[in-house]
């Protein structure tokens, strides 16, 4: 079918129905280039990065053990996790283990005590908190706190 048909073909069928998402062969639609280049980003360049990191990090690790340097290994940052999760901080991935979406834990980041609480001390800092209120964090953010019994309930 030639472009001409088509494109008449299209307008008869958007003036029966104005709702209709038929588009003119040709026709660049912002939303979908947009739409179509995030998704090259999150699933070819992102993904390939957290990947060759992740290598990296296993190939450091072998380094750090054959040259007798183990003690090392643990001071070495896992960015392809933060990238992977979202959140740059062990306390971060800390509050994301104890079911904290990662919204809620971004927002908790300024607040941290420190940026390596395990899963343990991060629930502890949570519940030690006297009055969530004075971290000014979101009604949602606080409901997701406390259906997951992570703060103290007030009253």
């Amino acid at each position: 079918m030639d472009t001409a048909k088509k494109r008449e073909e299209n307008r008869i069928e958007r003036e029966r129905n104005p709702g209709s998402r038929v588009r003119d062969p040709g026709e660049i639609v912002v939303d979908d280039v947009v739409r179509r280049e995030f998704d090259l980003i999150e699933d070819q360049v992102r993904f390939r990065f957290i990947q060759l990191g992740k290598a990296y990090i296993d190939i450091l690790n072998i380094v750090l053990r054959e040259t007798g340097q183990e003690g090392l290994i643990a001071d070495v940052y896992d960015f392809p996790l933060a990238l992977e999760l979202g959140i740059p901080t062990k306390s971060g991935w800390s509050f994301m283990e104890l079911g904290l979406s990662r919204i809620a834990a971004t927002a908790l980041q300024p607040e941290f005590p420190d940026s390596n609480l395990t899963p343990d001390a991060a629930r502890r800092w949570l519940a030690g908190i006297e009055d969530i209120g004075t971290l000014r964090l979101g009604p949602v953010i606080v409901d997701e706190l406390r259906r997951l019994k992570l703060i103290r309930l007030a009253g």
